[in-house]
């Protein structure tokens, strides 16, 4: 680990004469944002004065941060120093940045009150019918409701853990359903996010991501 630091301090000395501080300012900017923190803040935990940050970052100052103080700030909000200098992180670079960034947008939406959730049922609630009918849930035997991820396989089904919840004003045209399972020995458990929607007088759905944990 030590080695590796020191290979990217090398590395970043090498560029730090010519180095564009405007994305790295962005960045920090972006991070206090996301984290609802102050600069003050950031400041009081890199244990730097008062304005430090803010004196460098103002437009035509040929003051640059020092290495140490910008892999602090990459160390406290746990992100590569490369990304940190060089890349605009306000735009999303995979899938798991994608799902971040929508569930933080829709968590602030729910506060918010913008946006509402209904129960479709399932455990508790009656079920809607909407679910049966793309085969995406059925009852056993002894009246348990069974989620089947992939109906065209009703093989693959896991135990229904709670009621279905969806929000019908996320999108004009889709409903996003979260579909909570788990095994039959409660082991393993997970949530599905999917949105459904209508086409004419049919119905069908799609997967947007899932999440799990033992």
């Amino acid at each position: 680990m030590l080695r590796q630091q020191e290979e990217t301090i090398d590395d970043y000395l090498e560029k730090f004469r010519d180095l564009d501080k405007t994305i790295l300012i962005y960045n920090v900017s972006l991070l206090l944002k996301r984290y609802d923190m102050r600069m003050g803040d950031l400041e009081q935990i890199l244990r730097i004065s008062s304005g430090y940050i803010s004196r460098t970052a103002k437009p035509g100052s040929d003051k640059k941060l020092s290495i140490d103080i910008v892999w602090k700030i990459a160390r406290v909000f746990n992100i590569n120093l490369i990304d940190l200098l060089e890349t605009d992180i306000s735009i999303p670079m995979n899938n798991t940045d994608l799902i971040t960034k929508f569930l933080v947008k829709l968590s602030a939406q729910i506060k918010e009150h913008s946006i509402k959730w209904t129960i479709n049922g399932g455990i508790i609630a009656e079920l809607s019918e909407i679910f049966p009918k793309l085969g995406l849930i059925t009852t056993d035997e002894d009246n348990h409701s069974m989620y089947h991820p992939q109906p065209q396989n009703p093989e693959i089904q896991w135990g229904l853990a709670d009621d279905i919840y969806v929000c019908r004003n996320i999108d004009t045209d889709k409903d996003l359903a979260v579909i909570p399972y788990t095994s039959k020995d409660h082991r393993h458990q997970g949530v599905d996010f999917i949105f459904t929607w209508s086409e004419g007088d049919d119905c069908t759905w799609g997967k947007t991501n899932t999440t799990e944990n033992l």
